[in-house]
C-alpha cells in the first residue's frame, strides 16, 4: 500500500538527492560563463548607470561623438569567469565531499556523533558560501537577478535540508546517552 503523495514526508536522502540536482544545474550554468554574455550598448545607458553629473554626462557625450563611439561593448576578462567557475565548482566539491564524510560517520560513540556534527555544520557553511560566492558574481557580472534566483532557491533549499538532517541527529544522541548510563 502507498502513501498519497501530499502525506509523504521527505526520503532520508533528500539532501543528497538535492545535492546531486545542484552539482547538475550549476555545472551547466558554468559552461554557460554564468550567462553573461558580451553587449554593446549606447552610452546613455552608462550615463544612468553610473549616475553621472550633468557635467560629466555632457563631457562623456562629447567624447563618445568626437570619436564616433556609437555603442560600448561590455566584456569581461577570462581570468574572472574562470575565477568564479573555479570558486564554485570548488565550493560544490567541499559541499559533497562534507555530505558524504557525515552520511559515512553512523554514531555509536557520543565522539562519533560529534564528528558526524561537524561534517553537517561544513556542508551548511559550503551552502553559506554557494550564496555568498552567487551574490559576488550577481553584482560584479551584473546579470538579471532573475537568472539567479533559481540557483539561489536551490541552495536555501539545501541548507533546509541539511539543517533538518542534523535536527534529526539530535535523537542518536540522546539514544547514544542512553547506553552509555
Amino acid at each position: 500500500m502507498s502513501v498519497v503523495y501530499s502525506k509523504r514526508g521527505l526520503s532520508e536522502m533528500e539532501f543528497w538527492k538535492q545535492l546531486l540536482k545542484i552539482e547538475k544545474l550549476f555545472i551547466i550554468f558554468l559552461l554557460k560563463d554564468f550567462g553573461v554574455k558580451n553587449r554593446s550598448r549606447e552610452p546613455e545607458f552608462y550615463i544612468k548607470a553610473y549616475k553621472m553629473s550633468d557635467e560629466d554626462a555632457e563631457e562623456f557625450m562629447k567624447l563618445c561623438d568626437s570619436y564616433g563611439i556609437a555603442k560600448i561593448t561590455d566584456n569581461y576578462p577570462e581570468w574572472l569567469i574562470e575565477k568564479f567557475r573555479s570558486d564554485l565548482l570548488e565550493i560544490l566539491q567541499r559541499l559533497k565531499r562534507n555530505i558524504r564524510d557525515a552520511n559515512d560517520v553512523i554514531p555509536a560513540f557520543e565522539s562519533e556523533y560529534y564528528e558526524r556534527r561537524y561534517y553537517q555544520d561544513e556542508a551548511i557553511r559550503c551552502c553559506g558560501e554557494l550564496y555568498d560566492e552567487f551574490s559576488l558574481i550577481k553584482d560584479i557580472l551584473h546579470v538579471d537577478p532573475e537568472k539567479y534566483m533559481r540557483y539561489v532557491g536551490m541552495i536555501e533549499y539545501e541548507a533546509t535540508l541539511l539543517k533538518g538532517w542534523r535536527k534529526a541527529d539530535n535523537k542518536l544522541l540522546r539514544q547514544i546517552k542512553k547506553k552509555g548510563k
